[in-house]
């Protein structure tokens, strides 16, 4: 019976309720072209995609993240907060294997 319930994969579980600390970041979700340089490549114009999505109805929120340079790693981070402290927390991971 629990095999049956995995694979179904259409269930929403109970617990992906909008968490309310990251409402502030409401206005992030979307896709962003992101552009910069950075101190030690000067001269570099430096061009990317940076992408914001709620996870578990606004349970969490998943950022994504590429730069168009061959140095700077592709990476996702997923956000979110403990309900005993006011503070978030992000975990982040990146193609090097850096977290």
């Amino acid at each position: 019976m629990l095999k049956a319930a995995i694979m179904e994969g259409n269930a929403k579980s109970k617990a992906a309720k909008s968490n309310e600390l990251l409402k502030p970041f409401d206005i992030l979700i979307g896709t962003w072209k992101t552009v910069g340089r950075h101190p030690l490549l000067p001269g570099v114009t430096l061009t990317g995609t940076t992408r914001f999505k709620r996870l578990e109805n606004g349970a969490f929120i998943q950022i994504n993240n590429s730069i168009n340079h061959e140095q700077f790693p592709d990476g996702i981070a997923i956000m979110g907060s403990d309900d005993r402290s006011p503070e978030l927390t992000m975990l982040y991971f990146d193609e090097r294997g850096f977290s």
